[in-house]
Order: structure tokens, then sequence, then C-alpha cells
């Protein structure tokens, strides 16, 4: 897998495209591998807080920060998949730092390393040292496999062509202050729970997960992903969640987000297997919703 992984990683920072892939998507608009998320782009400190102690959890890998929610609320056995390869990396990133890191620090290594959304030749260098000290922070809590995908990232980085405006982290909204751990006691206790905390990572679009994964889960949090499906309609949007059904346990809940109101409570299909509960958040600019399956 790693190997696969910094073939994709060599190809991007060097403009070019690969015609073997590990993965295609129909699905979304989302690659096997391209820029990462560096926050959130929901509302995450407006979602429900069900206790996860001792539950298994499943969550989109993304910024890592629907992850870091549920071990927050006491989840210690997570699994984390996405279709983008560079995820599960910068995920493993984020949190090796918070177990670093005290709030102060974290704050500043973080800001500094997604401050940087495009290669500019002019800061080459001190764009190159920012990202060789974020990572030396690190590199403790990583395991091999990151070490390495990491220290490629940085050969590479050294080496590109100047022509090339690349990103690697995709903005779209993504901000620190949508989570809950920018609150310095939140963050604390989110370090202390991820000591704890084993986090694996699948490389899968959401379609596929039934058959890649052999687990069931109490929670799963699948972030935007309904709202972005390239066939929008609401049946091809309860039919993607009717496919997880399997893949909770009795009582399980699914957590969706989107940036409008979804009638998923108005198909019978989906009433059959979930209970649904939409809830309504909101900021300056936008009203976005919750949705809670809850499995009969």
């Amino acid at each position: 897998m790693l190997v696969e992984d910094l073939k994709l990683l060599n190809a991007y920072m060097n403009n070019k495209k690969v015609r073997l892939l590990p993965e295609r998507n129909k699905l979304t608009g989302f690659t096997c591998y391209g820029p990462v998320y560096p926050f959130t782009n929901e509302m995450l400190s407006k979602y429900p807080m069900p206790n996860l102690n001792g539950k298994k959890t499943l969550s989109v890998t993304s910024s890592g920060d629907h992850i870091l929610l549920a071990s927050y609320l006491g989840s210690e056995n997570i699994t984390g998949f996405d279709i983008n390869r560079f995820s599960k990396y910068y995920a493993a990133l984020k949190i090796a730092l918070i177990k670093a890191c005290n709030y102060d620090n974290f704050i500043k290594l973080i800001s500094m390393l997604t401050a940087i959304d495009s290669y500019d030749p002019k800061y080459r260098y001190f764009q190159y040292d920012t990202f060789n000290k974020v990572f030396s922070y690190a590199y403790q809590y990583l395991n091999l496999d990151e070490i390495t995908f990491f220290n490629t990232f940085l050969e590479l980085y050294n080496n590109i062509n100047k022509n090339f405006d690349i990103r690697f982290f995709r903005y779209e909204l993504s901000n620190i202050s949508l989570t809950f751990y920018n609150d310095e006691n939140n963050y604390y206790k989110l370090r202390r729970c991820l000591m704890n905390c084993e986090i694996n990572y699948v490389d899968s679009n959401i379609s596929k997960l039934p058959k890649v994964l052999d687990d069931k889960f109490d929670a799963i949090y699948i972030s935007n992903i309904i709202h972005r499906l390239n066939k929008n309609s609401d049946k091809n949007k309860y039919k993607t969640l009717i496919k997880l059904y399997p893949l909770l346990n009795h009582e399980g809940m699914l957590f969706d987000y989107s940036w409008n109101e979804i009638t998923y409570d108005k198909y019978s299909k989906i009433n059959k297997y979930f209970y649904v509960e939409k809830i309504r958040t909101s900021n300056e600019s936008t009203i976005d919703y919750v949705n809670v399956f809850t499995k009969k």
C-alpha cells in the first residue's frame, strides 16, 4: 500500500497523470490522490455529542476532524475511510501533533502548516523549512510508513518545477474555527482520549465499504459525502445510506451533514431501516443540517 501511495505522491508532486489509478470514483468528484482538507468545513461543534465510551466508530478520514470528535466522545476503536490516499497521512500527522504538543504550540504549528496552500518558488526554502519543522514535532507518534511518506514529500517538495503551482491543502471554507478542539479545555481532553485510541485506515469510497469491511460499528460519520453525490437526487442519496445499514450495530447511529434540508424522512425505504432526526445548525451566512440516522 505504501509503495502505491508513494507512486501517487510522486505523480502529484511532479504534475503527472497516473495511467493506472488504484481506484476510480464515479460516485463523487473526489479522486484517490490530491489535496487534503486542513480542517472540517462543517459546524462540527454543533454535532450531537453522544457517549461513545466502549463504542466502535467508522468515520470519513478527510481532515481527521470527525475521527477526533469520535475519540473526544470516548470511542477507542476507530476506522477511518477515504478514497483520497493522502488523507490518512494528514490525519495521522494532525493526531501526532496533538499528542506531542501543548495547546499553544499545536495552534502555532498547525496554522503554519495549513497557511501554505500553494507552492511559491520565491518562498521555497521558507516553505520547506516550515514543513520540515512541523513534521519533526510529529515523528515520535507516527509509524514507519507515515514517516516515509512525509520524508518523501520533503524530498519531492524540494525539487518541484518552479512553474507548477502545487496545492496540498484544499480550503473550501475549511477552518479551525468550525472544530471543537480550538477550545483549550476541549483540546487537552482530546489529547488524553487519543492516547488510548486505536485508529486504523482503509482506502475506499463510501459505496464499497460493505465489501472491504468485515465489522460492525456503533457510530458512523460520513460528513457531507451524500450532499456531493454526482447523481444528486434524493433517491440516490437514500440508496447510498441504505448500503451502510449492514455496517451498523443495533441502534447504531449514522451522522450525515448537508447544506440544505434533505427530506429523508419522507421515503418509506429510509423509514424501514432508520429513525431519522434532522438537527438544524446555523451561523451568520448558512443554515445547515446534521441528519442523524438510528438503526431500527
